[in-house]
């Protein structure tokens, strides 16, 4: 009977040295970190909250065969970490508001929440399965990576735009519109950064949307172009389309209106004695607004 204090004693003791470590399911993830003397630095075979918690370096678990990254959230200090050639599917850095740089390319990510990570200054999550992203709330981001998704929406209006180093949005075929700082500023520095079919808009991207209310199959072909163009728009009513076609400067080169007829209709147009570059075509009708963007070459 002697023995039981000691024994209710080492039970508690056990009971929260397991409580202090870090769950890590992930085999391939925790070797790494427990295989990491600056992270581990007991050299134990776990990952103490402790020793998470204190760790403010870099972390890289790139192309490690990762599938899963729970246990990420206990390094909330940690300021760099490459996931990238992983296997995730999902990934949540919501604690780890340090973060000022991320890697999670060459993933299976569907979603990425980045609103809480306010230090970021570098994100790159290309070549993943992203429908949307959104950056607005990360004001120190001036590098931004997401081409090869499948992005519907882009919302880059972090009022940092001016000062991007770094911005690829293309091979994203679905998205149509980023909503960015400034429009005009966007097309002269970063007009080859989103595909032919996208544009930028400073103030919404859900008026792009209200063009299938009653037009559908709106494209421009060629596109590229060498010298003319035509735009395809079938209508289901009778309407007028006034177009406005503007330079990279946001200087507005041709102006045409058209009436629509219900069924297919087709606009043409010649921009032969117009520089080689990149234009933007504004088509608006009833109150409504969207833009096309061509090249000419």
């Amino acid at each position: 009977m002697k023995n039981l204090p000691l024994l209710f004693l080492a039970i508690i003791v056990s009971t929260t040295i397991f409580a202090q470590n870090v769950n890590i399911p992930d085999a391939n993830f925790k070797a790494a970190l427990v295989g990491n003397s600056a992270i581990n630095t007991n050299m134990d075979t776990e990952i103490q909250t402790s020793e998470a918690t204190a760790f403010t370096g870099g972390m890289n678990a790139g192309s490690l065969a990762i599938a899963d990254l729970t246990g990420i959230e206990a390094f909330t200090a940690l300021t760099s970490l490459d996931c990238g050639g992983n296997s995730l599917t999902s990934l949540t850095i919501s604690t780890n508001t340090a973060l000022t740089y991320l890697y999670c390319g060459y993933n299976s990510l569907t979603s990425l929440d980045v609103s809480t990570n306010m230090a970021l200054t570098s994100l790159d999550c290309g070549y993943n399965s992203l429908t949307s992203l959104t950056i607005s709330a990360n004001t120190a981001l001036i590098s931004l990576y997401c081409n090869t998704n499948s992005l519907t929406s882009l919302n880059v209006k972090n009022g940092n735009n001016v000062n991007f180093v770094g911005f690829n949005a293309t091979d994203n075929p679905n998205l149509t519109c980023v909503l960015v700082d400034d429009t005009a500023y966007m097309n002269v520095n970063w007009a080859s950064a989103v595909d032919a079919g996208a544009s930028y808009n400073d103030v919404s991207c859900t008026v792009g949307i209200k063009e299938q209310d009653f037009l559908s199959n709106v494209a421009i072909s060629p596109n590229p172009t060498k010298s003319t163009f035509v735009l395809a728009v079938t209508s289901s009513r009778n309407t007028v389309l006034n177009m406005n076609l503007t330079n990279s400067l946001g200087q507005v080169v041709l102006s045409h209106q058209s009436n629509l007829n219900i069924g297919l209709n087709e606009v043409n147009f010649d921009i032969q004695n117009q520089p080689s570059g990149i234009y933007f075509m504004s088509i608006n009708y009833e109150n409504n607004h969207f833009i096309k963007k061509i090249m000419k070459q």
